[in-house]
């Protein structure tokens, strides 16, 4: 679980480094509007890999694929009603 995460949420992303691609597990424990997006450690947007509603206790799974990503780090980052992970 990430840090500042509710018990109950869940924010997973595997395999973390990848090369290919990685896979991006979200759960939360409470009905919310959900922003998942990547940056570049020189802050940019890179993709947004969500925006919209989410149900309380579901899985939403996301496949970012890095292909056409130049080699380095990124940061996925989670709005999630007023939080911001």
């Amino acid at each position: 679980m990430a840090p500042g995460f509710s018990d109950g949420d869940r924010f997973d992303v595997y395999p973390n480094p990848f090369t290919s691609k990685t896979n991006i597990q979200l759960i939360f424990a409470k009905d919310q509007q959900v922003l998942v997006e990547v940056w570049s450690m020189d802050g940019m947007l890179i993709k947004t890999i969500f925006s919209g509603n989410i149900t309380a206790k579901s899985q939403y799974n996301y496949v970012l694929d890095g292909a056409m990503m130049m080699p380095g780090m990124y940061f996925v980052r989670v709005v999630a009603g007023d939080h911001v992970y």
